[in-house]
């Protein structure tokens, strides 16, 4: 059997499954039409390469990159169809989070500084963090985490328009203003 004719019988087999598919496999968690594509699209590129089509040729017909359909031949031999469906992109980590044992220190300390009598802004909390031989997060994110606490009373920096007395008369030339140097 000629190399052309092995692509011809992929795509055959392909369309005759898409056809014959009514829905995605029952292991799947169906995120809609564009996952139900997604993992047609890696199914037919797997079902290429497994029929013998080189994985070059199999990406570049279906418009991946090589290194994809080398993952995709990868998932597919590890989970079976499971490994074709997509997968979430959400990162698993944040990489700069402040860990849960340093927020509880940050608000021990404030309670710790207010019932001491103390300052207890963030500087503070900082430099006591550090003596403890603890990196402390920035300031900010010291007030974010207090303020997320519920220990930190607003106070604005600016008072309110409504605060704002209007320089206006009821009538003409009742007003006047004079200004001097």
């Amino acid at each position: 059997m000629s190399r052309g004719m092995v692509y011809r019988s992929v795509l055959v087999d392909w369309c005759m499954d898409t056809q014959s598919q009514q829905q995605t496999p029952a292991h799947s968690n169906d995120d809609g039409p564009a996952a139900r594509s997604e993992f047609l699209r890696n199914k037919a590129i797997v079902n290429a390469i497994l029929a013998g089509m080189p994985v070059a040729e199999a990406a570049r017909r279906h418009g991946v990159t090589r290194q994809w359909a080398n993952e995709l031949r990868r998932r597919y031999g590890e989970e079976g169809e499971k490994g074709l469906l997509p997968r979430s992109r959400r990162a698993r980590r944040i990489a700069n989070r402040t860990g849960k044992e340093t927020r509880e220190r940050i608000v021990a300390l404030r309670r710790e500084l207010d019932a001491a009598g103390l300052d207890s802004g963030p500087e503070s909390i900082a430099a006591r963090l550090e003596r403890e031989g603890v990196r402390p997060p920035a300031n900010s994110t010291i007030h974010r985490i207090l303020k997320q606490a519920g220990l930190v009373r607003p106070e604005p920096r600016k008072r309110p328009r409504s605060s704002y007395a209007r320089f206006e008369a009821a009538l003409p030339n009742e007003t006047w203003q004079s200004d001097f140097t």
